[in-house]
């Protein structure tokens, strides 16, 4: 075993030495080897000068060799100029621009630098892009029809070009690794992958969680796509259902979430909740209305409830109430009817800015073996001398349950003003 080290020996100190323990500071990519690849500052890029030439600009870059030569790191201060050569008769091309280390002690080369060099393919019927050398870097692919000359117009330099650059990084430093992901040779790795920050957790690029974002920047997933080596107190968002949902160490469990809010632009006299995702236990429904009906003189209307758009004989319901300064409670109930009484609404009777406030609970809306039921409370008031406070309960009667899919609140010869907000929440 040798242990090379720089700058310690009094002499003898070798240029593989000085590579190998200089390397220490790259992006690792196993024990004595580091990520190859362009400083992420926009350096090497492409610039076309002319119909078959171009020139690559100045950048520095750090170029892996097989591992026992270790690492190189380099800097090109000018533009280099390239020119393509013309197109076969025949055939299609595929030339690469590259970026080479060429060590005679290490290679047949006879050389000891580091170049800019264009690689010509092979003309084909179906041509592949020829071999980048062991210790360089593509830079650039170009694709080049038959017959392709200064005289015939040239390389078309806008679309026949192919960034092939890889960009590293320091020892702990995030990469830039665009949508090309590798394998780091340890857990704790950070890329910039697909436009968002992600974590190499020894099997699996994973998003990670940024609480400064908008959303929280939470990793997107289906609630097919959730992944299976997730950590306990692991969050992701579906896309499809648009929950988000938790891993608590053995199985996921959607956190309580605002599913969607309605809130009355021009009067109304329905609200409906469609398409509500079926990744909940619970639903609650939160309530705060105005009606401007006037007939029901002591000052609030009922709102009524439907699911999945049933308005057949198939509900009951029941409330209890007490009306502001009364002493004694009321009770009604109803069955066999299109709809269930939910909520007590303040009305236009009394002409003040009352509202109607109500909170209700659906529990097992998604469970297709469930009765649906639902119980709720709801209070209506001005604030002045007239009120009602109710509890309700009800359900919908049938021997074949069926998921609430969908959830409609109305009322009854009158309309919800402007400025009455609906919200509909899932809950376990």
């Amino acid at each position: 075993m040798v242990i090379h080290s720089a700058w310690l020996a009094l002499t003898g100190q070798s240029r593989v030495d000085t590579r190998l323990a200089t390397s220490v500071g790259m992006v690792p990519t196993g024990a004595l080897a580091s990520r190859s690849g362009v400083v992420p500052d926009g350096g090497f890029g492409l610039q076309s000068v002319a119909a078959m030439q171009c020139q690559i600009m100045p950048g520095r870059a750090f170029v892996q060799g097989v591992t026992a030569q270790g690492g190189y790191q380099l800097a090109s201060d000018a533009p280099v100029a390239l020119t393509v050569p013309d197109g076969d008769p025949q055939y299609n091309r595929i030339d690469i621009i590259a970026l080479e280390i060429q060590d005679q002690q290490f290679d047949s080369s006879g050389q000891t630098q580091a170049i800019v060099v264009l690689i010509k393919g092979t003309p084909a019927a179906t041509p592949v892009a020829p071999v980048v050398p062991p210790a360089a870097i593509g830079l650039f692919q170009i694709s080049v029809p038959s017959k392709t000359s200064a005289g015939t117009g040239g390389v078309a330099w806008s679309t026949a070009v192919t960034d092939l650059r890889v960009y590293t990084s320091g020892l702990g430093g995030i990469v830039p690794a665009g949508t090309t992901p590798w394998t780091p040779p340890m857990a704790g790795q950070y890329a910039d992958l697909n436009g968002e920050l992600q974590r190499w957790s020894g099997a699996a690029w994973t998003p990670v969680y940024d609480p400064m974002t908008t959303g929280g920047n939470l990793p997107p997933v289906t609630s097919t796509t959730r992944p299976s080596n997730a950590p306990a107190g692991k969050l992701v968002y579906e896309t499809d259902s648009g929950a988000v949902a938790l891993w608590n160490g053995t199985n996921w469990r959607h956190q309580p979430g605002l599913i969607a809010t309605q809130t009355v632009t021009t009067a109304t006299s329905s609200i409906t909740f469609s398409a509500i995702p079926q990744v909940y236990r619970d639903l609650r429904l939160v309530i705060s209305a105005k009606s401007d009906g006037t007939a029901v003189t002591t000052g609030w209307d009922s709102a009524y409830m439907r699911w999945n758009g049933a308005a057949d004989n198939g509900y009951l319901w029941n409330t209890y109430w007490l009306v502001q300064g009364g002493s004694s409670v009321g009770v009604s109930s109803s069955c066999i009817v299109s709809g269930m009484q939910c909520a007590a609404v303040w009305n236009n009777h009394w002409q003040t800015q009352g509202r109607g406030v109500a909170t209700i609970d659906i529990p097992e809306y998604a469970d297709p073996t469930s009765l649906k039921v639902f119980a709720g409370t709801s209070m209506a008031t001005d604030g002045g001398t007239a009120g009602t406070l109710q509890t309700y309960g009800g359900g919908y009667m049938t021997t074949t349950p069926a998921p609430i899919t969908s959830l409609t609140i109305y009322l009854s010869g009158s309309n919800f003003l402007p400025d009455s907000t609906f919200k509909l929440y899932g809950v376990g």
